[in-house]
């Protein structure tokens, strides 16, 4: 999933995650072979790379995660907001619960 798409999903960060969790579990209803897929595809996705790198970046750094995504953001580089994030923890804890 592209950063385009992730953001195309709903205006709430929240939401997007819902959708992306209602998606894995609809593909969970078709096997759990597929679900596991869907799970793999999440991981690998540009969208939870960035955030498995902003956590990276705030231990290295010493920094928390809003102010590495501020600065990151006034940079121009790519990064998720702190709702955005915070959707991500959310989502991933959720599809830890298999």
């Amino acid at each position: 999933m592209k950063f385009e798409d992730f953001r195309r999903l709903s205006r709430e960060p929240r939401e997007r995650a819902i959708k992306i969790k209602d998606k894995i579990d609809l593909l969970g209803e078709e096997s759990f072979d597929k679900k596991m897929q869907g799970i793999a595809a999440w991981q690998e996705s540009p969208i939870n790379r960035l955030y498995l790198n902003l956590i990276q970046e705030a231990f290295q750094t010493g920094k928390n995660i809003e102010t590495i995504t501020r600065e990151r953001e006034a940079a121009g580089r790519p990064t998720l907001s702190w709702e955005e994030f915070q959707s991500i923890i959310e989502l991933n804890q959720n599809l830890g619960k298999i």
